[in-house]
């Protein structure tokens, strides 16, 4: 009877590894028909295989992914550490293996919460569980998404250094299609170093990886057959990559063709979390393009979706799970202790029971352990007072990391938006080859700006500084941008005088400055000027924001009005008066804001002031127009040396 009893649960156990199988392959099927039926097929496994206790590991890691993909980050981050836990049962290559999936997806999980950092420990440590196992595929493509992190970070160094280990290994052929991705990544690598650190051999490398990358990618999406969900983001990220570099070397319809692509797959498999980079992507292919209104509503698009994603909700339950999982660890261990600490006081008491039997000596030293017992129960209550609070300041220590965790990561995204708004480096040096601009915010984001725009006859250009820095300032910033591109773009006025009379009116009736209740009386500062492109005449125009204008002999000043841009409560508004600066070939014009000369810094650790600026110009003057920046920004760290910097640094200049 024992027998066929144990012949009927081997038999059991048995069959509910088949279905659990079947209904993870169902689950897998439904995904891209229905999301619902898949997360159903999927919880019919669990069961079974919690009921089992077979195979558990493998339920969670696809629970873990299908969740990813649906981009509910919540859930996935806890099927993830549900693996973590689970695999501590396996043995040899399939633990490596299994724990090195559950820290990838926690890897990707934090990417997409924008924790960079976290990513990186967390792929660190799958590569090191793959190389355990000896895994092309998975330790190739943990490499490649280690080096995406570390060029999210714009640590360019160590992405390089990834992304050529990769490279190192393509040779062999079942490794191709990773290709596409790897010299699409070094290209963006060496667009950074061309761009940012003036490297302009990198330019004409990236230029070459980009079509070397096109090259791979036309090779192997032929070979993707569009049966899973894997395959069509596979082929969806391809199409994003290809878009987003179309759209770095100006390409833009074959960018917008292949962005949509991009956009349509993601939303068929319902992958939220690469949609919103989608999104992204055409805000600023349609910001080139001159069509504000479809970037404005991409850029919304991208806001509202990250906002439902990435809820605060989400970013508690994520940090959460990561401390219950290390508090776990730590428990398991306590435990070990404390069966050793029992084991040895159960020889201690069995020692004394003894010698109660042999001598009469027991009362007394009962008598001595009532009394120690007592002492030990007042030492215990003090020190479980200490521990409760040490774990309330512990709390309330940890609870104040994650609100400046989030605030510092919300201000790092609101920079982001508002360097995607500023001139591009690439359409400036097109419109003025001869310049530099010099821009150091004194805070992750930026009171002070700077703008071009340009038509048919002439180029406009403005230098300013609204009030304040932080977020404050770049709230203002970001206002006063948009009107001047619609004084500009939308109104058609070309005289830096009328643009200025108009902004300021505009922006007196958006922040409701006419009316005597309003108690915002933010500004802003700044220098406009434009340049005819044919006959070099330049006129400029002022808010308290002086030019200077460096003529081969000796720097001239022009004067601003001495009063901002809004500020105002009376319903009286001052105008702007224009000025013609006689400027001929090889002049040099300088816009700028007040940071650089408010510098508090020198051996006296005073301010800088303007004729010291003034003598530094004219220093910088005697080098060449791509040198000056450096020059420039070399001399106002030395003066600034261990002192804090006082206010945002802006320095435009423009050689005729």
């Amino acid at each position: 009877t024992t027998s066929l009893q144990a012949q009927d649960k081997t038999e059991s156990i048995h069959s509910d590894s088949i279905k659990m199988e079947r209904y993870l392959e169902l689950a897998n099927n439904s995904l891209l028909v229905n999301s619902n039926l898949a997360i159903g097929y999927a919880n019919k496994a669990k069961n079974l295989a919690i009921n089992s206790n077979l195979n558990k590991h493998k339920v969670y890691h696809f629970l873990s992914n299908l969740y990813f993909s649906m981009s509910d980050y919540k859930k996935s981050t806890y099927y993830s550490f549900m693996l973590l836990r689970e695999t501590k049962k396996l043995k040899g290559n399939l633990r490596f293996d299994y724990e090195g999936r559950a820290y990838e997806q926690l890897a990707n999980i934090n990417e997409k919460n924008g924790n960079l950092q976290l990513s990186i420990r967390y792929q660190i440590k799958a590569i090191e569980l793959y190389k355990k196992i000896k895994n092309d595929n998975y330790y190739i493509v943990a490499h490649i998404n280690l080096a995406n992190y570390y060029t999210n970070e714009n640590d360019i160094k160590s992405a390089l250094k990834y992304y050529w280990f990769v490279e190192s290994k393509l040779e062999s052929e079942h490794l191709d299609k990773y290709a596409s991705f790897v010299f699409n990544g070094i290209a963006v690598c060496y667009d950074y170093q061309a761009k940012v650190k003036k490297k302009n051999k990198n330019d004409k490398n990236a230029q070459a990886l980009y079509k070397k990358s096109l090259e791979y990618y036309e090779k192997s999406k032929n070979a993707i057959l569009l049966y899973t969900p894997n395959d069509i983001s596979s082929l969806a990220v391809a199409y994003n990559n290809i878009g987003t570099l179309q759209n770095e070397h100006e390409d833009y319809q074959s960018a917008i063709e292949n962005l949509e692509k991009s956009l349509n797959l993601f939303l068929k498999v319902h992958d939220r979390g690469s949609i919103l980079d989608v999104y992204y992507n055409l805000a600023l292919l349609n910001r080139n393009v001159k069509n504000f209104k479809e970037s404005n509503q991409n850029l919304w698009s991208h806001m509202a979706l990250k906002d439902s994603i990435f809820d605060d909700e989400t970013k508690q339950m994520i940090h959460d799970l990561s401390i219950k999982y290390q508090s776990e660890k730590k428990e398991q261990e306590n435990k070990i202790l404390s069966q050793e600490n029992e084991n040895k006081q159960l020889t201690i008491y069995f020692s004394l029971a003894g010698i109660v039997l042999i001598t009469i000596m027991l009362t007394i030293i009962f008598r001595s352990n009532r009394l120690k017992e007592k002492a030990n129960k007042i030492l215990e209550e003090k020190r479980e007072i200490i521990e409760r609070y040490s774990m309330k300041l512990q709390i309330q220590h940890s609870l104040l990391e994650i609100k400046t965790t989030e605030i510092t990561d919300s201000i790092k995204y609101a920079k982001r938006i508002q360097r995607a708004i500023l001139p591009p480096n690439q359409k400036w040096y097109n419109i003025l080859p001869n310049s530099f601009i010099l821009y150091q915010p004194k805070d992750i984001l930026s009171g002070d700006f700077y703008w071009i725009a340009e038509s048919e006859s002439q180029i406009l250009v403005a230098a300013a500084d609204c009030t304040g820095h932080g977020v404050p300032g770049a709230l203002i910033s970001i206002v006063n941008f948009n009107l001047l591109n619609k004084a500009v773009l939308e109104k058609g006025i070309n005289s830096p005088n009328k643009i200025l009379d108009t902004v300021n009116y505009w922006l007196t009736e958006t922040l409701n400055q006419k009316y005597s209740e309003s108690q915002i009386k933010d500004g802003m500062d700044i220098g406009l000027i434009s340049i005819d492109k044919v006959t070099n005449e330049c006129f400029y125009s002022g808010a308290n924001s002086p030019l200077y204008l460096f003529n081969g002999e000796e720097l001239l000043e022009f004067k601003a009005n001495k009063f901002p841009l809004g500020g105002y409560i009376h319903d009286e508004i001052k105008h702007f008066s224009q000025t013609k600066i006689p400027v001929k070939k090889g002049d040099t014009i300088y816009l700028f804001s007040d940071g650089f000369a408010d510098q508090f810094g020198g051996a006296k650790n005073k301010k800088f002031k303007y004729h010291a600026f003034r003598e530094l110009l004219l220093k910088a003057n005697n080098l060449p127009v791509s040198d000056r920046k450096e020059f420039l920004i070399s001399s106002f760290n030395d003066w600034k040396g261990l002192n804090e910097q006082t206010d945002d640094v802006l320095i435009i200049g423009i050689q005729i």
